[in-house]
């Protein structure tokens, strides 16, 4: 499995993957394949519905198809379930995507306030040049989720934004000034829901793209419910402001420095080369074979027959003790040492 960005904050979120079949598996069949994969999660195949349920189902619709709609999820332990049940649904013969596919993420939103509200459309408006570059041509301004401001808003400018804005005093003026729900930031849903609604990112079953995106959004209403009062003001230095709007995770800010140079935006900063220094590999006491690679960026990369480790420091820790590697002159126990450390003391003590 794919590193995921970590993210501090506890605010609920949900997600909604829009996807397509070649009929080779009925609605009823990818919900069972999906459920033969989990012990403790459960997927039910449903009819059209908006109830938010306490289990993933997935759902007819009338957009592209089919869609899969997670439970309220929370923090890490939400994000790695959702990776887990992407990444699953996404080796179900006949299951893809295509354009007409979008990702729509929820986030929790009970304890907003009007200034808060205000802070989360402004923010994603003055940013959307940025956040357009991390995403497809496709999603920059469609039917489904159209520009906050530009020439298919109501509001052509950021400066008539804010002013419309600033004459509202509660939640519900401020969703009746914006333009229904087909907008990248959907306030809308928050009257029904409690949650802000974010409609731009494509289609897609790539479980680390919808992570970083997830982790992106979670922070930005973070910032904002935190802030006083958004700057309206973009730094003109481009490398500055895409850190600005992307850096509050390096695993995000690296991620999406990566897609905006794949759809040929170079002006944001280098892409880090990241490459293997050295490895080790092993067959464990439990017949498991291990593999354990030092990249260039100080990271440790382990790998459990061939699949990536959720836990490189559990594995690590249990790797040394196996290999009778001790941990001299840092800490008294294993139990309290981080994954780089763990990864170091290994290296120090094999051959490769």
């Amino acid at each position: 499995m794919k590193n995921l960005a970590k993210v501090k904050s506890e605010r609920t979120f949900g997600i909604e993957i829009e996807f397509i079949t070649d009929g080779t598996n009925s609605q009823s069949q990818i919900a069972q394949e999906l459920n033969r994969a989990f012990r403790s999660v459960t997927i039910e195949s449903e009819g059209w519905n908006h109830t938010t349920r306490d289990h993933w189902k997935i759902v007819t619709d009338s957009s592209c198809g089919l869609e899969l709609v997670s439970p309220i999820l929370t923090g890490s332990k939400g994000l790695k379930q959702a990776q887990r049940v992407i990444d699953t649904l996404s080796m179900i013969e006949g299951v893809t995507v295509n354009r007409s596919c979008g990702i729509h993420v929820h986030v929790g939103c009970a304890d907003i306030t009007a200034n808060g509200m205000k802070n989360v459309i402004l923010q994603y408006a003055k940013n959307e040049r940025l956040i357009n570059s991390v995403l497809a041509p496709s999603r920059r301004d469609t039917r489904w989720a159209r520009q906050l401001v530009g020439n298919n808003s109501r509001y052509t400018d950021m400066n008539s934004l804010k002013t419309a804005l600033d004459g509202a005093d509660t939640c519900t003026q401020i969703i009746s000034l914006m333009s229904g729900r087909y907008q990248t930031v959907n306030v809308q849903c928050w009257n029904r829901q409690r949650t802000v609604e974010f409609r731009q990112h494509g289609g897609s079953l790539d479980s680390e793209k919808i992570m970083n995106w997830v982790v992106f959004l979670l922070n930005t209403v973070e910032k904002c419910m935190k802030s006083n009062k958004i700057s309206l003001t973009v730094n003109e230095n481009q490398v500055k402001a895409f850190k600005q709007c992307f850096g509050e995770s390096k695993v995000v800010y690296d991620f999406m420095l990566g897609r905006a140079k794949h759809f040929g935006f170079d002006c944001y900063g280098e892409v880090e080369t990241v490459e293997q220094l050295r490895y080790f590999s092993c067959e464990g006491e439990d017949g498991n074979m291990y593999k354990v690679q030092m990249m260039s960026n100080g990271a440790y990369i382990v790998q459990v027959n061939g699949i990536q480790s959720d836990s490189n420091r559990t594995v690590l820790k249990d790797l040394l003790v196996s290999l009778d590697i001790t941990l001299p002159n840092i800490l008294p126990s294993k139990a309290h040492q981080t994954a780089r450390q763990l990864g170091k003391q290994l290296f120090a003590n094999v051959n490769c």
